[in-house]
């Protein structure tokens, strides 16, 4: 069974707080007494049991088809429906009760649905709770949508929207303005509380919230959820998750930006972090001078697999220069690219020198060898004084891509250790030659040939030393004279 995307409601009197997101998993088992009997309710009303001392409940829901006594999810996907949060000071907070909820939204009429109830504790794991399979006797009204005009102010940290009536409740039959309700945006998974009602439209984030939550360069939203309450029911919000696929990305804020910080002249390295959006493969960090054209992009760091969030490092700059930095995401079907802006930071003090080769590799290409690419020497990297204390017990790679018949499938790579020793061989299909390689050498052609320098650090994005790159448009570079540029199969 699939994790949970937890979304947390908790209302103590007047104000509203949000607990962050987290992934729960769940594993229920049937009781076939509990199974509702046809005909289907109309409408669904569950009866939840709050223990005490518990901080919040959340409610979910997801479709199942029952088999005789049985029932098998439609989609193993849970979704959240509704939550409610819990004041330590409320009189009835050490108590066990019941509250009843009614579930009015995006159900189908005959359609069977299992609902389960997790429960969170103050420095206690969440628990789960299954309150049992239901038959809709009805049509759900459809969920409120929400299409305001956003706007974010960088210099106030204001978030705000045109007006409260770009909520559209569509066929809910409750539509009065007494309806309380408030949108929560995520931008790299930080929660911003946003209380728009009737008289609200804007949210001012606290500078110390401001700098504790969002990092340098670019924050990309990743969640949207929305949530109201029925005039005249005082338990259980409502809430939604939106997908982000479908919203008006002219309207909302797509990203929030906190200016790069940069390194004092005791110091080096600016730090960026990156988040990825979802369905990426791989991430390539760019960087060029804010004076130069676009064309001089240059890459300098990488990241392989959707990892969500990490930081990358670039120590190598000079003085008194605007540096651009972009990401690249490549998405699960390795062709399409998405660009990201990271931002552009103007240094004041200098960085390091690039590594270079102390000795250079000595490549072989051997067709009758089992494995043809192979380097004959030990080939030696220079890094800068200081590189170790920063990247500890880092691994150095270099790499290559060639492409064969347009597809760039042959990646030879060898890893070295910090003392210059052969730590990894024959990567990234090496064996495999004779299969990827075509038989007509020009389009065997090497597109990358790069130095990739991983930090000891795993939440790290590897550095890149890009020595030639004919791969994204931008300036190649030279071939190294070492390197072997075509393979003859």
């Amino acid at each position: 069974m699939k994790s949970l995307k937890k979304t947390f409601v908790t209302v103590a009197m007047a104000a509203f707080l949000i607990i962050s997101s987290t992934l729960i998993s769940c594993t229920t088992e049937y009781n076939p007494e509990a199974a509702t009997e046809e005909p289907g309710e109309n409408p669904i009303v569950l009866s939840v049991a709050i223990p005490q001392n518990s901080s919040c409940v959340n409610l979910y829901r997801r479709e199942v088809t029952k088999n005789g006594s049985s029932y098998t999810p439609v989609n193993e996907d849970w979704e959240h429906i509704a939550g409610e949060g819990f004041d330590s000071n409320s009189p009835d907070y050490a108590s066990n009760r019941t509250k009843s909820f009614k579930d009015l939204y995006e159900v189908k009429k005959d359609s069977w649905y299992e609902y389960m109830a997790v429960y969170e504790y103050e420095g206690s794991d969440p628990t789960e709770t299954q309150i049992g399979y239901h038959k809709s006797g009805y049509n759900g009204a459809e969920f409120p949508s929400f299409n305001a005009q956003m706007t974010w102010n960088q210099d106030t940290k204001t978030l705000s929207i045109a007006d409260s009536s770009a909520v559209e409740w569509k066929n809910n039959e409750n539509n009065s303005p007494e309806l309380d309700w408030w949108i929560e945006y995520a931008y790299n998974y930080n929660r911003i509380r946003c209380s728009f009602s009737e008289s609200r439209h804007s949210e001012t984030i606290p500078n110390d919230q401001y700098n504790e939550q969002f990092h340098s360069g670019k924050n990309i939203l990743t969640d949207v959820i929305f949530n109201f309450k029925l005039s005249g029911d005082d338990f259980f919000w409502y809430s939604k998750n939106y997908d982000l696929s479908r919203l008006d990305y002219t309207k909302i804020v797509s990203s929030i930006t906190r200016p790069i910080d940069v390194p004092p002249a005791d110091n080096v390295g600016i730090n960026l972090y990156v988040t990825t959006p979802e369905e990426v493969q791989q991430t390539h960090i760019f960087r060029k001078l804010h004076s130069d054209p676009e064309s001089a992009y240059r890459e300098i760091g990488f990241c392989n697999g959707n990892y969500g969030e990490k930081h990358f490092t670039d120590y190598y700059y000079e003085s008194e220069k605007s540096y651009d930095y972009k990401a690249v995401f490549t998405l699960s079907d390795w062709t399409s690219k998405l660009d990201m802006d990271l931002g552009t930071v103007t240094t004041t003090s200098e960085g390091w020198t690039e590594p270079n080769f102390g000795t250079a590799p000595v490549m072989v290409w051997n067709i009758s060898a089992e494995t043809p690419l192979s380097i004959t020497n030990n080939p030696t990297l220079t890094v800068p004084d200081g590189a170790a204390s920063k990247w500890g017990n880092y691994t150095w790679e270099l790499t290559f891509s060639y492409n064969c018949n347009g597809n760039e499938a042959f990646w030879p790579a060898y890893v070295y250790d910090n003392e210059n020793h052969l730590a990894d061989t024959g990567k990234n299909g090496l064996e495999n030659w004779q299969e990827i390689l075509s038989s007509d050498s020009n389009k065997n052609n090497m597109t990358e040939c790069l130095i990739r320098i991983k930090d000891e650090d795993a939440n790290k994005i590897s550095q890149t030393i890009a020595l030639y790159q004919n791969k994204y448009g931008y300036e190649k570079g030279t071939v190294p004279t070492w390197a072997v540029e075509k393979l003859q199969k």
